[in-house]
């Protein structure tokens, strides 16, 4: 199974409509890719729509792909934290 490591998690908003809420974009895990043979381990890729995740289950759902998730980007985690928020408020099941 493809795992994600050093990755955030952000919304996506597409360039085509930027007066779009940004609570309305799609959720979407950016990191280092490995095991996964469309890519060459540690390539930087941007997920599709994730449909489920799962931080305690360190899992992911995207249309096509599960994914295991890693260790999450350091500078993401401290972002999380300076605005009182954590990894878990992300979850989605």
């Amino acid at each position: 199974m493809p795992r994600l490591e050093n990755y955030s998690i952000s919304r996506y908003i597409p360039p085509c409509d930027p007066y779009q809420a940004p609570e309305l974009g799609r959720t979407v895990l950016s990191g280092n890719i490995y095991e996964d043979t469309r890519f060459s381990d540690g390539t930087q890729v941007t997920t599709s729509s994730v449909k489920e995740l799962s931080i305690k289950n360190k899992k992911a759902t995207t249309k096509n792909t599960e994914y295991t998730l890693g260790i999450p980007d350091k500078s993401f985690l401290e972002w999380l934290e300076s605005r009182g928020s954590k990894l878990e408020d992300y979850d989605k099941e």
